[in-house]
């Protein structure tokens, strides 16, 4: 998997709201990421002194004693640890949030980890098989999973952020015009300074 900044921004952008639930725009599509039609979602939530990456991802990975390959079932929900491990999820974005209550937890670190294309418990999450096997053309093997360059690369998305999300909109088109007013104020300012400082005896009113 390679890292995603608009799934992180979902993921920030939901953390951020410092409830214990799923993100409710999960099933709209295109709410969640520009390209990706649905997007898939694990959340950690605990006290921000315990709080690590590699313990969150680890608890996911442990509901995997709930879940049966063979039957493709479930015992509890295991739906956390078919998403860590879903074999067509190749994108990636997380975000933490320091809360002050989440769930009844206090001081509470709100994970959350976003992912495409999501996962789900239709099929199997992945075949069973030599690895690497079903890597596509154009493809290489590294640690046992398939890379590809142009798949894999960084994309910015500077200009998308989640259409749900409560924020302050400021672009280009907005600095520049913070920028010329703070600007012709001070002209104005100078302008008067001058006049004042050269012509101490003009009227103004």
């Amino acid at each position: 998997q390679s890292w995603d900044a608009a799934l992180a921004r979902t993921a920030r952008a939901w953390a951020n709201k410092c409830v214990f639930k799923s993100n409710t725009y999960l099933s709209k599509r295109y709410q969640c990421h520009p390209t990706f039609e649905f997007v898939g979602e694990n959340i950690w939530i605990g006290s921000y002194q315990i709080f690590d990456v590699q313990t969150a991802v680890s608890t996911w990975y442990k509901n995997n004693i709930f879940y049966n390959f063979s039957l493709h079932t479930c015992i509890k929900n295991c739906d956390r640890y078919i998403q860590v491990v879903w074999d067509k999820s190749y994108k990636l974005g997380c975000a933490v949030v320091f809360c002050e209550e989440v769930g009844g937890i206090r001081n509470a670190a709100n994970f959350i980890c976003n992912y495409a294309p999501a996962g789900n418990f239709l099929r199997r999450p992945y075949k069973e098989g030599v690895p690497c096997s079903g890597c596509s053309e154009g493809d290489i093997c590294r640690y046992k999973l398939c890379k590809n360059a142009e798949r894999d690369k960084i994309v910015y998305y500077s200009r998308w952020h989640p259409p749900w999300e409560f924020r302050i909109v400021c672009d280009e088109a907005c600095i520049v015009l913070i920028v010329l007013r703070a600007w012709f104020m001070f002209l104005g300012l100078l302008i008067a300074f001058l006049i004042k400082k050269n012509f101490p005896d003009m009227a103004t009113s």
